[in-house]
């Protein structure tokens, strides 16, 4: 009985539930997103070593911010950061330019990718209605 209601109305399935509440999610988070960044955190030295990458100039990058960090009388950072988010920068940065929202677009990216495979990772243990109570609580309590 159950089986005949899901099929009679696709959008009770829980793929298309999901699908609605990520687009809702992504829509919320680009939708606030501010035009500006403050300068004072981990992002600019990302963008820094994207930049390094992609001008073939990694060595020159760290030794300058290593005299930076060693020369700072307050411990603002390690030297260099894992290079991970700074090789999924560097396309953008090569594509667009120091385009901003851009580079704050990965981060939105990665965060409903993430939400993605935990959903469809999930889904499996759990029934669909567990599943999504699980996915819109974490909506709620993530950025």
């Amino acid at each position: 009985m159950q089986q005949s209601r899901l099929r009679n109305r696709p959008w009770l399935n829980s793929n298309w539930m999901f699908l609605g509440l990520l687009a809702a999610v992504a829509i919320l988070i680009w939708g606030t997103l501010r035009s500006g960044q403050t300068w004072g955190d981990d992002f600019a030295s990302y963008i820094m070593q994207a930049q390094s990458i992609l001008s073939g100039s990694i060595p020159e990058f760290i030794q300058q911010n290593r005299f930076t960090v060693q020369e700072s009388s307050i411990l603002i950072g390690p030297v260099a950061y894992p290079w991970g988010t700074a090789v999924l920068l560097a396309p953008i940065l090569y594509l667009k330019g120091f385009d901003i929202q851009a580079l704050k677009s990965l981060n939105i990216i990665c965060f409903l990718c993430f939400l993605a495979l935990l959903w469809f990772g999930l889904k499996k243990d759990f029934s669909p209605g567990w599943g999504c109570c699980i996915s819109r609580y974490l909506h709620s309590i993530l950025p």
